[in-house]
């Protein structure tokens, strides 16, 4: 059975009156009395992913053999290669008129494999962090010019604070943004910055870019970052940045909590062990030994 095929029959299920849908068996392809497909997909997006796996073939697909194998016309299958080489998803040989995946896929599989893996990685480390300081841990992904949180850890505490999963999170108050900031050229930071101004949210918020600059500065040499209540009244965030595997900071963890249980000597305590975390998550990533590599940090 081709690819194609598969899509298509994933896209087919029996529906059944007053029955439940299991939304889950679906998803993997079951057929599932009462889970009307028409519910859960368009077709457009059905057809481009019928499309996509057309092409997946050593030396790429013809526009016949595109049609063929995603039942399509050969007008309608052009229509989608042309909208998906707009966007370089597929690419178009103009001397045999063959298509073939283009390198955005690449770029974005490569994305999601390593979301994926950071998450699995990282897991064991948050809840060891939650488990000894009883805190919110945070795990966030640089996505384009934002930062998004990828899980929270709430703490079993009271006073719990701080944003939930998939949230948007800023880039100039928060320790997660700062400790991927603090691993960037200026350039880069300038470019983000672009897009996110340097709204004050708190009476702490840094709002000068030749501060933000100064706590960049610090947050390296230490190897954290700290938000001091920027982001909100009485709550600090202790962050340090995750290097992947070309040594570059696409993510975060930070450790949060209410002011009145995050004191100095307890931010320096925390940071260190934020520090060893990040560096043990970034090795596990594939980052390799040398100089600038590795997260600098107490405690390493």
């Amino acid at each position: 059975m081709s690819r194609a095929a598969v899509w298509s029959r994933r896209a087919t299920c029996r529906s059944g009156p007053d029955r439940v849908p299991d939304l889950e068996r679906f998803e993997e392809g079951w057929d599932v009395p009462g889970a009307n497909a028409d519910n859960y997909q368009l077709n457009s997006v059905s057809r481009v992913a019928q499309v996509l796996a057309a092409l997946d073939t050593d030396h790429g697909s013809s526009l016949r053999e595109v049609a063929r194998s995603s039942d399509l016309s050969e007008a309608t299958a052009l229509r989608y290669l042309t909208s998906l080489a707009s966007g370089n998803m597929v690419e178009r040989d103009p001397a045999t008129g063959v298509y073939r995946l283009g390198l955005e896929l690449y770029r974005l599989g490569q994305r999601a494999l390593a979301q994926r893996d950071v998450h699995r990685i990282a897991m064991p480390y948050l809840r060891a962090l939650r488990d000894e300081f009883q805190e919110t841990v945070n795990l966030a992904s640089r996505l384009h010019h934002q930062i998004v949180m990828l899980e929270v850890l709430d703490s079993p505490r009271s006073l719990r604070k701080g944003v939930g999963p998939g949230a948007v999170d800023s880039w100039h108050s928060t320790s997660v943004g700062k400790a991927i900031l603090s691993r960037l050229p200026w350039r880069d930071i300038e470019e983000i910055l672009r897009h996110h101004p340097l709204i004050r949210l708190t009476p702490n918020t840094i709002t000068r870019p030749e501060r933000l600059q100064k706590d960049l500065g610090q947050s390296r040499r230490r190897g954290y970052a700290i938000d001091n209540e920027e982001s909100d009244e009485g709550l600090k965030c202790v962050g340090a940045p995750v290097l992947d595997h070309y040594g570059e900071a696409q993510f975060a963890i930070s450790v949060s909590g209410p002011a009145s249980r995050m004191t100095p000597d307890r931010l320096v305590t925390v940071g260190a062990a934020v520090c060893r975390a990040t560096a043990d998550v970034s090795q596990e990533l594939g980052l390799l030994d040398g100089p600038g590599s590795r997260p600098v940090g107490p405690g390493r």
